[in-house]
C-alpha cells in the first residue's frame, strides 16, 4: 500500500492529478487495503504493524480559509478549527478520517515555504489501540517494529519515518483524534 500511496503523492505533486482525483485516490485506496486487510493477517503478511486506515492528509497550501472552504463546498466535509488559528480541519464522511489544510506560520512553517504539498500523510495502526499517549512510549510494538527495520523514527509529537521517496508518515493508534 506504501508505494501505491507514494506514487498518488508524486503524481500530485507533478501536477499529473488534482486535489479532488488525489482525495478519491486515497479513499479508493484506503478501502481496498482495508479489505484486503480484512482477509489476512498481520502474521500473515510477515509485519508486525497492521495499517487499519489513513487517519489524515494535511496539506501546506497558500490560503487555508479559501482551500478548506473550497472542500467543504464541493464535498459537504464538515470544517472545524482547533487550537491552531492558521489551519482548519475537515472531516471526509463518517469515517473519521480528515484532511488539514494548513497555512503559512503553522507550527513553525515559514510565510515562504512552499504550498501546494502533502505536508504528511498520516497512517493508524496496530497494535496501538490507545492514543492517549501520543510518544511512541505509548505503542512500544510499534516503536520495535521500526527500528527493527532500521527507520530513524522522527519524534514530532508522533512519530514519524520517511518513505523510500521521503514522504512523511506519521503513525498514530487507531483511536488518534487532532488535539487542535
Amino acid at each position: 500500500m506504501e508505494h501505491i500511496i507514494a506514487k498518488l503523492l508524486q503524481d500530485f505533486e507533478q501536477g499529473k492529478m488534482n486535489r479532488r482525483q488525489l482525495l478519491q485516490s486515497l479513499a479508493l485506496t484506503a478501502a481496498a487495503a482495508s479489505a484486503a486487510g480484512a482477509a489476512q493477517t498481520s502474521a500473515a503478511s510477515g509485519t508486525r504493524l497492521q495499517g487499519v486506515g489513513i487517519s489524515h492528509i494535511s496539506f501546506d497550501v497558500a490560503d487555508y480559509r479559501k482551500t478548506s472552504a473550497f472542500y467543504s463546498d464541493l464535498f459537504g466535509i464538515e470544517l472545524f478549527q482547533g487550537t491552531l488559528k492558521t489551519q482548519n480541519h475537515g472531516r471526509v464522511g463518517k469515517s473519521g478520517t480528515y484532511v488539514t489544510f494548513r497555512g503559512a506560520g503553522n507550527r513553525g512553517r515559514a510565510a515562504d515555504a512552499p504550498t501546494g504539498r502533502v505536508q504528511h500523510i498520516a497512517i493508524a495502526v496496530e497494535p496501538w489501540a490507545n492514543h492517549a499517549d501520543s510518544r511512541i512510549t505509548g505503542a512500544p510494538a510499534v516503536e520495535a517494529e521500526l527500528k527493527r527495520r532500521g527507520l530513524p523514527i522522527a519524534e514530532t509529537g508522533d512519530p514519524q519515518v520517511l518513505d523510500p521517496e521521503g514522504f512523511p508518515l506519521q503513525l498514530i493508534g487507531k483511536t488518534y483524534e487532532t488535539k487542535n
